[in-house]
């Protein structure tokens, strides 16, 4: 097996043969874009919080990223009024267990709707 140099290696990737000048209709429309002021197709969730901006049309994906803020937001109440009693370390254990599962989903499904781009 012999190494080519850069000389003899083609300087371009020649076009395709019988290829249409012309757009289909996925190229025309764009990418959707989730996270635009304007609706995106099927759009369930918008997030825009200046620096943070996301979207998504997944249901159950918008479902698990609420959830898991909800909860998150409940973790912070309990540690800010939680007053140390056994009650809210048992507490403070069920809610982090319960955001570890739900945020999993969240992640698992974006990482799934994303993955899905060939």
């Amino acid at each position: 097996m012999t190494k080519k140099t850069s000389s003899q290696l083609p300087q371009q990737i020649p076009k395709p043969k019988n290829t249409s000048p012309v757009p289909d209709e996925a190229t025309k429309k764009g990418v959707n874009d989730y996270t635009g002021s304007s609706g995106a197709r099927d759009r369930v969730l918008r997030i825009n919080l200046g620096v943070l901006k996301y979207g998504t049309d997944d249901k159950t994906h918008a479902a698990a990223i609420v959830l898991s803020m909800m909860i998150f937001m409940v973790i912070i109440g309990v540690l800010i009024f939680g007053e140390g009693n056994d009650w809210t370390k048992e507490v403070f254990r069920w809610l982090g267990g319960a955001f570890l599962f739900v945020a999993g989903i969240a992640i698992g499904k974006g990482s799934e709707n994303g993955s899905d781009e060939s």
